[in-house]
């Protein structure tokens, strides 16, 4: 069979199952979902709602299905917006892509870390402040600074914030990346891909949709940190980040200024690059480092400790 017929094949078999079943691609089973005219029942999420209100929950059924059966989180769909509670923090959702990182965060527990001290978190690459509110629950987590490069995602991590007043105040965040230097430049910003851009640009790997110009403002990382330890002289300091390939330049920048010694904990998300010089540099340093590859095979996820 020729490469132009297996094509054509291809595209005759998708659209018999899209006759069959119009949510086959979001992983939602026939018998999980009653649908009449532009309005969809959600069977196991005992949800109905205009299907125009609820694409990120649709585009993300499998995980979200996960946090309600699994993780006992509720769903709900009020003016227009899908709203979640999970371990007693409120959010509102703005995208599929952010239901995969409450799973994530919440499910697989990436950001999860114990110890006896009371601790400090610098948040680098806060996004919708997910991960945030994650720390901010827990009951030995005094302070989280948290950072976001691109404005429109700071607003959506400020909204899921004011959604949880009792932890709001736990939260220091700035609508600033962190870099090697302070400085400013325009980057390209597109908010259905907003969890996985950066410096480095948007990802190639999905179309450019709703793409925009974005100024941002970028501040040194060893000046944030030098405040943060100064102000918190004995507690421990743990340093979260994911941030899209900006990784390296953060702790080339830490390791050159002395200031990887003064961390205790990291849990780094590398992109694009081998991990290795990371590696080594935290291995210098002191940290015992365990390190594993993410199904994507161009990120995996560092995690280093004294």
């Amino acid at each position: 069979m020729s490469p132009k017929v297996k094509r054509l094949t291809k595209r005759l078999f998708d659209r018999l199952l899209l006759l069959n079943n119009p949510f086959y691609f979001q992983g939602i089973g026939k018998r999980d979902y009653v649908l009449r005219d532009q309005q969809v029942t959600l069977q196991r999420l005992r949800l109905t709602f205009q299907k125009v209100e609820g694409e990120s929950l649709l585009g993300a059924y499998p995980f979200a299905l996960k946090i309600h059966e699994v993780l006992g989180g509720r769903f709900a769909i009020k003016d227009g917006r899908v709203l979640l509670k999970l371990n007693g923090l409120n959010f509102s959702i703005h995208s599929s892509e952010e239901i995969f990182i409450i799973y994530e965060v919440f499910g697989l527990h990436t950001y999860r870390y114990e110890s006896a001290r009371r601790k400090v978190i610098m948040d680098i690459g806060m996004n919708a402040a997910i991960a945030a509110l994650y720390f901010a629950a827990m009951e030995d987590v005094y302070r989280v600074y948290a950072y976001e490069l691109f404005q429109p995602t700071f607003l959506i991590g400020e909204d899921n914030l004011r959604l949880n007043p009792d932890l709001i105040y736990k939260v220091e965040r700035y609508p600033v990346g962190l870099s090697d230097r302070n400085h400013e430049t325009t980057l390209e910003y597109s908010p259905i891909q907003k969890g996985r851009m950066g410096l480095h640009g948007l990802p190639t790997d999905h179309p450019r949709t709703q793409v925009v110009s974005e100024k941002v403002v970028l501040r040194d990382i060893a000046d944030e940190l030098k405040n943060i330890l100064k102000q918190h002289e004995n507690f421990e300091v743990i340093v979260k980040m994911d941030c899209e390939g900006s990784e390296f330049l953060l702790i080339d920048r830490l390791s050159s200024t002395k200031l990887l010694e003064h961390v205790d904990v990291f849990m780094i998300e590398w992109h694009f690059e081998a991990p290795d010089r990371i590696i080594s540099k935290l291995k210098d340093s002191g940290f015992r480092v365990f390190s594993q590859l993410l199904p994507s095979m161009d990120s995996g996820m560092i995690y280093a400790a004294r």
